[in-house]
Formats: C-alpha cells, sequence, structure tokens
C-alpha cells in the first residue's frame, strides 16, 4: 500500500489522484446516496447515544473461512462476543446480506436489544437492497470478515476493523476490538489514496489508466 503511495508521488500524480477522487466521491457519495438516504433522519439520535458507531455485516456460517483465526465458530457467537467487547458506548448495527433470507430470528434480535444498549437493528434495513451504503453515513466504520463491506470505507473515508485473517487486513486501521472509539476519532489515513485508486482503476471501474504507470 504504501510502495504504491510513494510510486504515485514520484511520478508527480499523487495530487491529481487525490482531486479525483474526491470528485468521485462528491458525485456519488454527497450528491447521490447521502441525500437519498432512508436512514437521515436517524443519524443525529444514534450518533447522540453513542461515542462512536460500528457496521457489523453479517454473513451466513456457511461462508467457507470466515472463522479462521477466531475462537467462534457460528455467528451468533460471534455477534454477542463483539457487542459484548465493544462496550455500552459504543453502538453496532446489525446488517444482512441483501441476497439471502434473514440469517437471525427474532427472538435473538429481541435477546441482543434486551442484553446490550449498543446493539442497533433496523427491521427495514433488509428491505433496501445494500444498505450499507446508506449506513455508512450515520456510521464511523465496519468491523469486517470476509464480507465485501469491507471495501466501503475506503469510499467515505471511514474506518475498517478486521478479525481473523481476511482479504481486507492490510487495509484495516486495527484487527482486534480494543481501541473502537479512539480509532473513529482518529485523522483518515491519507496513504489509503493509493489503495483505493488501484481498486477504481485496474480491478472495479476500470478508469482509463496512465499509459505511462
Amino acid at each position: 500500500l504504501r510502495d504504491v503511495s510513494v510510486g504515485l508521488e514520484a511520478l508527480g500524480v499523487r495530487r491529481d489522484v487525490e482531486r479525483g477522487i474526491q470528485a468521485f466521491r462528491e458525485a456519488f457519495i454527497e450528491k447521490g446516496l447521502i441525500p437519498k438516504s432512508p436512514f437521515a433522519a436517524l443519524k443525529e439520535d444514534l450518533r447522540r447515544k453513542f461515542d462512536s458507531i460500528w457496521i457489523w455485516p453479517n454473513q451466513s456460517d456457511m461462508m467457507a473461512g470466515w472463522n479462521r483465526d477466531l475462537p467462534m465458530q457460528n455467528m451468533w457467537d460471534m455477534m454477542t462476543w463483539v457487542l459484548d467487547t465493544a462496550g455500552p458506548k459504543t453502538g453496532i448495527i446489525l446488517t444482512e446480506h441483501p441476497s439471502w433470507e434473514l440469517y437471525f430470528s427474532k427472538e435473538r434480535i429481541d435477546y441482543w436489544r434486551a442484553m446490550f444498549p449498543n446493539f442497533i437493528y433496523l427491521e427495514n434495513a433488509w428491505n433496501i437492497c445494500a444498505s450499507t451504503q446508506y449506513l455508512l453515513d450515520i456510521a464511523d466504520g465496519v468491523i469486517a470478515l470476509t464480507s465485501s463491506v469491507g471495501f466501503q470505507p475506503l469510499f467515505w473515508k471511514k474506518k475498517l476493523i478486521t478479525l481473523g485473517e481476511t482479504q481486507f487486513n492490510d487495509l484495516a486501521d486495527a484487527t482486534d476490538l480494543a481501541r473502537l472509539d479512539d480509532i473513529a476519532h482518529q485523522a483518515w489515513d491519507p496513504q489509503k489514496y493509493a489503495q483505493l485508486y488501484w481498486m477504481l482503476t485496474f480491478t472495479h471501474l476500470k478508469l482509463p489508466q496512465r499509459r505511462d504507470m
């Protein structure tokens, strides 16, 4: 990641990259997603309740390798541990995969609500395809295992926490839950422009590439 950033700096394109990404963010996020967010009315109240807010994108126990290097073997135990470790002043938003049936029963959702004041579950979120892209306007970041939602904080200039061995570890601001509130309020690392530039140019949107690179 830092080698890419140094390379951009040496070629004299670092500032051009940052300006281009900012223009992308303005069009896609500031003028696109935020004004259309179905959760906008919840933002002020949730931000007032918690010191920081994180999104936990649920995934199925059947997903291969999600629990690599983790002591928990199912998502019920994993979610309970995250809520307990984060603490009552750190909000955790649970989102479900938009292409699957709801994974957690009403009884389990009710249990978490009763036991953990930091548990946030929005019933209508599952009915909104890819709701996480709107909820990131409320949250400080994402706690990811292997969900592709782990890429989203780069677009939003938000933080990423990874647990276990994942494809996002090189992008992560931390790999444990020890300092969630502190990490939420740290400045965004400008070195991440390099990784986002690489993703947009070569893998995600296939933006026109500089021929001299």
